[in-house]
Order: structure tokens, then C-alpha cells, then sequence
């Protein structure tokens, strides 16, 4: 893909198919060195890449792996990429936006827009995601008038609501998840001023002598082996706002019925995990549904042939590793893992 160079003849194109990354005969070639110019390359054509040109959910341990480079090289990798204003990540959004695509990558007709709702809709919510529907809205309306009227009909033209027009059931659905997102943000900040403003992040996690905010989000990074997840001013918030209705141990409960359900922790039809303790926490409906799995986890949905629920149940604890054990002995005082969950008679 070409770079944007100012008064400068328009370039060439070649078409690079994204099947080349799982190609037999690829695969066998020496691999690609870990650096900034094989990333770029891997960014623009690798196989996370959508109909929506320049932004995919990918997450970084997910690329690194597919190049086949540790995490310190990725990472030096991407921090040159970064360098030069090429691409913009979230990853506790697993977002990547590259800001240049959509000009090597135009639409073919107003259609093309509109079929990108789809897409668009799976993606998860972000301000790196809004940053990139105003960078898409400004050159897309360029284009004409045409243009113009179909990304307003697929994107709407507010920036943080969706079009009323809905395009199928998806689209209500998307509309309903970002007003409660909303909602939830608005509750937050309404928690954040009437904390004292003296030693903010001392006043939630030592508050009654007991450092539970840091102890739960520790929790929820064992469980869900993110050691590398940060404990942010927003995170803190949010559980402290849980912790007004809920005790540390109903909050651990509900992480560790997350992490008991298959499709949370991603056997599901995206391939990836929904674990993340801004959903687990999000609000009392799902604070509730989580510690009800962690009394009876939800079994995974199999396709081949009949399966008993006897078995069903001892595969997804193979799988998992839901086996009877000793009591949990997390930070947080909890009850012992419920060993009915698994049936171990033979």
C-alpha cells in the first residue's frame, strides 16, 4: 500500500489476497523478522482485517502470535510503527485503526458503505472507535453527495449515537447496548464527584483500613491470567460503585463464574474471550448473572451428535480445568468451588 506523499503522482496498486498469511507454501518461507516495516505489512493485509478499511479488533498477543515474535519484539515493533503516526491501538479494547486506509482503499459505491454497518456493529466500543467514525465521516462525505447520504444513513450523524434508521434487528440491538454504556458512564462520573478530591485512589482502595478494590481487580487477573491488565481510575471506580451494592466476595464470585462459562472465555462463534471486568461488573443484572454461574456454569454447545450432560459436563471441565480441588484460596474470603458443577461419578 502506498504512503501518502503530498504533490506527488499518484501510485500504483497491486492486489494482496489476506488467504497469503494461511497459505501452505507461505508458511513453509522463512518467517517475517520481527520490525517495524514487517508489522506495517502485517497490519495492512493480515488476515483480522475487515470490509471497513484500516480498523479491526485484534488483540497484541493475537498478532504477536501469528508472526510468530515475542512479545518485547512486537512491541518494539509496534512502538515504530507508533512513532511515525502510522496506526493508533486500544488494547483494552483490542482496537487497531490504521488512518490512512481508507484513502488507498476507497469505497466502490455507496452500497460499499452501507454494507459496513455489519461490521461496524461488531466492534467494540471505544474512543478510539469514535475517533475513527469522525476520520471515516470527513472522508467519506468528500466524496459526494451520494456518499454523504449513505453514511449517514448506516453511522447517523451524531457522534456517540447511532443512526435512528435502523438496517435490521443488529442495529436497535447496537443502539440499546451504547445508551446503557452511556448510562454507565454517567453513574460513574456522578460517583467520581462526590469523592474528596485529597488521595483520590488512597481513599477507595484503604478506605476502612482494607485494600479490597485492588485485591478484587487481582482476583479477576488470576482468574482470567491478565497479568499485564492495569488498574486504572476508571476500573477503580467501577468497582467501587459494585462495591456499594455487593460485598468483595459476591463481586469475586461473580469473576469466577465468568470464568467458569465457556462462551465468556471465548468458545464462542467470534473465537474470543467476553471476560473483561468492566462486563462482569458493568451493572447489577450482570453482576447477579455471573455469581449465578458460578453456582451452575452454562455448558457449552456441542453440534456433533447426541451428548449426554454427563459428558458434556466432564469435557468442558477437562477443557477448563473445573476439576475438584482444594477450597479457592483467593484474597478475598470465599466459599470452596462448588464441586457439583463437575459430575466425577463413573
Amino acid at each position: 500500500m502506498p504512503m501518502n506523499y503530498p504533490n506527488k503522482a499518484r501510485g500504483r496498486f497491486r492486489t494482496i489476497y489476506m488467504r497469503m498469511w494461511g497459505d501452505e507454501k507461505f508458511r513453509k518461507l522463512s518467517p517475517i523478522p520481527a520490525c517495524g516495516q514487517g508489522l506495517w505489512v502485517y497490519l495492512l493485509t493480515g488476515p483480522h482485517t475487515g470490509p471497513i478499511p484500516g480498523i479491526f479488533e485484534s488483540g497484541r498477543a493475537a498478532m504477536a502470535e501469528s508472526l510468530g515474535w515475542t512479545f518485547e519484539d512486537f512491541d518494539k515493533a509496534l512502538g515504530e510503527v507508533l512513532s511515525q503516526g502510522l496506526c493508533e491501538v486500544d488494547w483494552d479494547a483490542r482496537m487497531v485503526w490504521v488512518p490512512k486506509a481508507v484513502e488507498y482503499n476507497k469505497p466502490q459505491s455507496p452500497n460499499v458503505v452501507l454494507s459496513w454497518l455489519a461490521e461496524w456493529e461488531k466492534l467494540p466500543e471505544c474512543d478510539l472507535k469514535w475517533r475513527a467514525c469522525e476520520a471515516l465521516r470527513a472522508f467519506i462525505c468528500g466524496l459526494g453527495e451520494g456518499y454523504k447520504e449513505a453514511f449517514a444513513q448506516a453511522f447517523g450523524e451524531t457522534r456517540h449515537k447511532p443512526s435512528r434508521k435502523t438496517i435490521g434487528k443488529s442495529r436497535a440491538r447496537g443502539e440499546q447496548e451504547q445508551e446503557q454504556e452511556q448510562e454507565q458512564e454517567q453513574e460513574q462520573e456522578e460517583s467520581q464527584n462526590h469523592m474528596s478530591t485529597s488521595s483520590h485512589a488512597t481513599t477507595l482502595d484503604h478506605a476502612n483500613g482494607h485494600d479490597e478494590i485492588a485485591k478484587i481487580f487481582a482476583y479477576w487477573q488470576e482468574r482470567m491470567r491478565s497479568p499485564r491488565s492495569g488498574l486504572s481510575d476508571k476500573r477503580r471506580r467501577l468497582i467501587s460503585t459494585a462495591l456499594k451494592a455487593h460485598s468483595p466476595a459476591d463481586l469475586c464470585r461473580a469473576i469466577r463464574g465468568c470464568s467458569k462459562d465457556a462462551w465468556h472465555m471465548g468458545t464462542n462463534d467470534r473465537g474470543r474471550p467476553f471476560n473483561s471486568i468492566e462486563l462482569i461488573l458493568r451493572d447489577e443484572k450482570h453482576i447477579d448473572q455471573f455469581m449465578a454461574y458460578d453456582e451452575n456454569a452454562p455448558l457449552p454447545v456441542r453440534n456433533a451428535g447426541p451428548v449426554s450432560r454427563q459428558d458434556r459436563r466432564r469435557k468442558t471441565a477437562e477443557a477448563f480445568g473445573f476439576v475438584p480441588h482444594a477450597p479457592d484460596e483467593s484474597i478475598v474470603d470465599l466459599p470452596p468451588e462448588d464441586v457439583h458443577v463437575v459430575d466425577v461419578k463413573h
